[in-house]
């Protein structure tokens, strides 16, 4: 497509007009292009002349951004040389003089210079002096941990020499021991020991193998005193769900109360005596704690039958105290819950009750009290902290629209002044076209943009300062 006086000039408005710091670069390509174009244009002198100064201040102004970019790189360069050059220096120093306890900490901090390298401007001969160095300190440590290494060789096998025979030892103990958990405590704390002691890697591997050894040998053990305890407890089970069977029956028939809670009692010691595995140890345990129970229930209704009114009250009182409790616990209507819990403890004025159950219920009652205060308080915190989050995240998305609406209001402005300029520029004016009533249809589009703008960044000022009343209520609330 041939370009023409216009088309060419319009380019190079744009191109002018969006050169930047980020894409100077592809600017200059699409200028040389349209360079090319220029030249096979069929232009007057006029208009080649006017292009030919256009096409200039362009191409000064990609230069001029990349003068800055270059003066930019130069000062990030050089700042980064004198940032860097002490940290390689005080690398260097590090290596030279770090002794064995020093070279972990040289070493990182070698690793951390090195890592300061990455994605940083610098002057190619800087980065390669600065690297060379730091590859000097690198190759002392290196020369350093190899001899360090050496003399740890050296130094572990005297170690291996004193902590082996115990090992063994305990190995040996492991095998025939009545005290299994006592070596294995034994074996934990040399394992310890050998962890903590500054060892090469092979020596090292070398006796915790051999302390596996000893652990392997206790499990295996252990194991097979696990098989021999399960066949005692097989028998065991017999023996003790014949005294539950005992105690079951003494529970639901017996009027001696005190002789079956002692029989109950008897066999729950019995569980302490007698090998059981865990199943069949809550199994039975079950049993007797329902045995327990129904003596229990028995007892109470010998005593009910005894002082009607007082477990009457008792009866009435206590399912209304651990509604009260559950509703303490899960209800969110806290001024109710609290009337409520006040009436149930009205209900305990003037009524005759056991003194222990009094104290039961009452208490039952005050743990409710102190439950629901505290989850109250908890709640209105919880909810406070949500409210104040939440108010500030609307007034950080409040003031991102305020900032953003101000940046296309002054888009709005910069196009109705670039408007504002062609409709006055005689290079574009025609007596046959009348270009002015379009542009000034396009400026009043743009006030009348900017206007309604404005008024939004208005209405989203007085959200904000709402929001802000709202937050300071809450910041006030205890």
């Amino acid at each position: 497509m041939n370009e023409n006086y216009f088309s060419l000039k319009e380019k190079l408005d744009t191109a002018y007009r969006q050169t930047s710091a980020s894409n100077f670069r592809e600017v200059k390509q699409q200028l040389i292009e349209l360079r090319k174009l220029f030249h096979k244009a069929e232009l007057n002198y006029d208009e080649r002349k006017e292009l030919n100064s256009l096409f200039n201040q362009c191409f000064d102004k990609v230069n001029s951004l990349f003068e800055e970019e270059k003066e930019e790189f130069e000062k990030a360069a050089f700042e980064n040389q004198q940032r860097l050059t002490p940290k390689v220096e005080e690398a260097l120093i590090n290596a030279k003089y770090a002794e064995d306890e020093d070279l972990s900490d040289a070493w990182n901090f070698c690793i951390e210079v090195q890592k300061e390298f990455k994605g940083i401007k610098l002057v190619k001969e800087v980065r390669e002096s600065l690297y060379s160095q730091l590859q000097e300190a690198f190759d002392e440590l290196k020369s350093k941990r190899e001899k360090s290494n050496e003399e740890k060789e050296k130094a572990s096998i005297s170690i291996k020499e004193d902590i082996l025979p115990q090992i063994e030892k305990l190995v040996s103990l492991a095998e025939s021991a009545e005290n299994m958990s006592d070596v294995w405590d034994k074996l934990i704390n040399v394992q310890q020991q050998v962890k903590e002691a500054d060892l090469s890697f092979g020596v090292r591997r070398e006796l915790m193998d051999k302390i596996q050894d000893g652990f392997t040998i206790l499990k295996l053990r252990k194991e097979e005193h696990r098989t021999e305890f399960e066949a005692d407890a097989k028998e065991n089970v017999e023996s003790v769900e014949s005294m539950i069977e005992k105690g079951e029956e003494m529970a639901a028939n017996s009027e001696s109360f005190k002789e079956v809670f002692e029989y109950l009692k008897s066999v729950q010691h019995a569980f302490k005596e007698h090998k059981l595995l865990q199943e069949d140890r809550e199994k039975l345990y079950r049993r007797l704690q329902d045995a327990f129970e129904t003596i229990k229930i028995r007892q109470d209704e010998y005593f009910t039958r005894k002082n009607q009114e007082s477990i009457q009250n008792y009866n009435r009182l206590k399912p209304m105290v651990l509604k009260a409790f559950e509703r303490a616990q899960t209800s969110m209507e806290f001024k109710k819950t609290r009337e409520h819990l006040k009436r149930v403890q009205a209900e305990f004025k003037g009524i005759k009750m056991k003194p222990e159950d009094r104290e039961e219920l009452y208490s039952k009652l005050q743990s409710a009290f102190d439950i629901i205060g505290k989850r109250q308080d908890e709640y209105y915190a919880a909810k406070k902290d949500k409210i104040e989050l939440h108010i500030n995240y609307q007034i950080s998305d409040i003031d991102l629209k305020i900032e953003a609406l101000k940046d296309e209001i002054d888009k709005d402005f910069e196009s109705i002044n670039t408007l504002s300029e062609t409709d006055s520029n005689p290079l574009i004016k025609d007596d046959t076209v009348k270009p002015s009533d379009d542009i000034n249809n396009q400026i009043q589009i743009l006030k009348a943009s900017a206007l309604r703008k404005e008024k939004e960044i208005e209405e989203l000022l007085n959200m904000k300062e709402s929001l802000s009343i709202k937050k300071n209520k809450w910041e006030n609330i205890d």
